[in-house]
């Protein structure tokens, strides 16, 4: 399996390089700069806490952005101020998305808050992988299928790269 530059699984999360560098409180260029040090094998000079993010962004499978949104969260983000917490995670949650969708901030917060979804989240994870497949195979149909049923049910079409199979 190609292993992937920490700069590319940063993309291909739909990460901004610009709120992650708020988020650490450090400046973009700083960011960079850590990013390049990472790839390079010169770790000793990165902050703990950035570089225990950037291994975790690296060695982890099937995450999404909302999963280092909540590393972030509970791992780096120093929560002086609790009055204010669930105040700053929400405004922060909603600058890492992409147009402004209150459903949305609301799951990724209680996603931070509560483990309801952890027994679904890999599977969502690898049917949003498998949507995009040009090349589905009669078990990764199989297996996308109670996914698409919900959507059905609700009224929603699950659109899939492989449109012979998806009607």
């Amino acid at each position: 399996m190609e292993n992937k530059l920490l700069r590319d699984k940063i993309r291909d999360l739909d990460l901004r390089i610009s709120d992650l560098a708020e988020y650490l409180k450090i400046s973009r260029p700083t960011l960079y700069k850590y990013i390049d040090m990472y790839e390079e094998g010169n770790r000793s000079t990165i902050d703990t806490k950035i570089l225990n993010l950037f291994d975790y962004i690296q060695n982890s499978k099937n995450i999404g952005n909302s999963n280092v949104i909540y590393y972030i969260m509970n791992n780096i983000i120093e929560n002086s101020n609790t009055n204010n917490s669930e105040e700053d995670k929400r405004m922060k949650i909603k600058s890492l998305l992409k147009t402004e969708n209150k459903s949305k901030e609301d799951f990724i917060y209680m996603l931070t808050e509560d483990n309801f979804f952890d027994p679904i989240l890999d599977y969502l994870m690898k049917c949003k992988k498998l949507s995009a497949d040009n090349n589905l195979s009669d078990e990764d149909y199989e297996f996308i299928s109670p996914l698409m049923s919900l959507y059905k049910s609700q009224g929603f079409r699950m659109r899939l790269a492989n449109k012979d199979k998806s009607k």
